[in-house]
């Protein structure tokens, strides 16, 4: 018996000493104290070491409660959100971003298999993720109709932002309409979502996890048009908004009944986080016929349940996720002309003086001059300058600054930033680049003044954009650690 227990003790030893392996490009290193390869195990990428020693680790991953500290030493660095600052995509997280002044939108022309198609005893819903830039009356956003006033099959518009959010069918006899209020204001991501159930004969109107509550009745279940399916538009163009998508999912049945279910509209909303087409699972997946991310840089977006990839119109572009991936989860999202910002009072932990510190913070901006993501005046700032270059500033009045010139600052493209101090260098890194050191012309100070993300501690300088990933240690980092985290390990909660 005894050697029974003791060859099983090893066996989870072993097992145990495997699972501290990891894998950093082609070579595995032992992330166990003490081994070979051990040393600063975190320059070698082992999951989650780097962040063992960190002070602070926001991940922004709860749209509940977007300041939550993740993780860290600091007994206390909760941050405060400011002018309720939103939940957007993670790092690295992209949505389709129209424009109507460029005429830009996205189509396929009507699928000849009728899978995007009423008919006849059919049912279908649709759902997605949007934001809209630009307040407009009848804007639409889904369609398989000509305008929003002529007869078509079926679409999605919004009367104006904090208005309505309405769901049209043409039920072969007349245009019905369903509606729901009040959409969330400009600059704010919201879960929209049309569902018609050719059973009870009903048209819904929903949006976030919430329907109409009185669906529309309908005098039958129309039938094809032969319209483009378009979003950001109707066919051909009309009714073009200024907005974001992402993750547009289309289901439909011949057998009637509700396809889009309260129980779905739920899960797929997912606490406010969303889903990519390729975490959906489950009853998500039950009369799925059509599922766009929405990601691609000017399209085509690629349909990946079937084969109706959309077109982009004009060279869309793309902005921040609005959506959680499953590698980096969600991140923060301010807009400057609303002061949202995040921020947290003068305390020990989070102050530096004469001693090494890094900062990471992934970052997406919307503008690209003049603003500024993390400060704590006097002793760190990393932003960007009328010149459009990262910066990182440090030393006493922050005056001795390290600037990367080799990496040109392009609004809605995610970069990972890096600054700190190594006790003779004020330094800085975009992505994967070379650092760039800048000769202290004095070291850190310690001063009273508070930490703000997306802003200076004084309210100045407004980030427009998103932020993700942000973690501060009391020690340098080195080029092997930050490779690691620019090749993906982010924090999960």
């Amino acid at each position: 018996m005894r050697k029974l227990i003791g060859g099983l003790v090893l066996l989870l030893l072993a097992v145990l000493a495997h699972a501290q392996v990891t894998q950093f490009g082609t070579q595995e290193f032992d992330c166990t104290p003490g081994s070979s390869t051990d040393g600063n195990v975190t320059q070698f990428g082992c999951s989650g070491s780097i962040y063992a020693s960190a002070t602070a680790v926001w991940s922004f991953n709860d749209p509940a409660d977007l300041g939550n500290q993740d993780a860290g030493s600091c007994a206390s660095c909760d941050l405060i959100p400011v002018a309720a600052p939103t939940a957007m995509g993670g790092a690295l997280g992209y949505a389709a971003k129209f424009t109507s002044a460029s005429s830009q939108y996205a189509s396929v022309p009507d699928p000849a298999g009728g899978e995007l198609d009423p008919g006849s005893g059919v049912s279908w819903g649709y759902a997605g993720w949007g934001i809209i830039h630009t307040a407009g009356s009848n804007k639409a956003i889904v369609s398989k109709a000509l305008t929003v006033a002529a007869s078509g099959e079926y679409d999605n518009f919004y009367v104006a932002a904090g208005g309505a959010h309405n769901c049209r069918f043409h039920d072969g006899t007349s245009t019905k309409l369903d509606g729901i209020t009040p959409l969330p204001f400009v600059g704010s991501r919201f879960f929209y979502h049309c569902r018609y159930n050719a059973t009870a004969n009903e048209l819904e109107a929903g949006f976030d996890a919430t329907w109409s509550g009185s669906p529309t009745s309908t005098a039958g279940d129309g039938a094809d048009q032969a319209r483009a399916f378009t979003v950001a538009a109707h066919d051909g163009g009309g009714e073009a908004a200024d907005l974001d998508l992402n993750s547009i999912v289309f289901y439909r049945s011949a057998s009637g009944g509700e396809v889009l279910t309260d129980a779905m509209a739920t899960s797929l909303y997912n606490s406010d986080k969303g889903k990519l087409c390729a975490d959906m699972s489950g009853a998500e997946l039950t009369n799925r016929v059509g599922c766009w991310d929405m990601t691609e840089n000017g399209g085509p977006y690629v349909d990946s349940q079937g084969s109706n990839d959309l077109n982009g119109i004009s060279t869309p572009t793309r902005d921040a996720g609005l959506v959680e991936r499953s590698d980096s989860g969600m991140s923060v999202h301010g807009i400057a002309a609303s002061t949202q910002r995040l921020t947290l009072a003068d305390n020990a932990d989070i102050s530096t003086g004469d001693i090494d510190f890094s900062w990471v913070c992934w970052a997406n901006p919307t503008d690209v001059s003049s603003v500024v993501l993390v400060d704590k005046n006097d002793e760190y700032q990393i932003g960007i300058d009328s010149g459009n270059d990262w910066y990182f500033k440090g030393g006493a009045g922050a005056s001795d600054t390290a600037t990367d010139t080799g990496v040109t600052v392009v609004a809605g493209i995610w970069h990972m930033v890096a600054g700190g101090y190594d006790g003779t260098n004020y330094w800085l890194r975009v992505d994967d680049g070379t650092r760039v050191n800048n000769v202290a012309g004095a070291p850190p100070s310690d001063t009273a003044n508070g930490l703000a993300i997306m802003s200076t501690s004084a309210g100045a300088s407004y980030w427009d954009g998103a932020a993700d990933n942000c973690v501060f240690w009391k020690e340098d980092r080195t080029d092997a650690e930050l490779d690691a985290l620019y090749a993906g390990d982010f924090y999960t909660p």
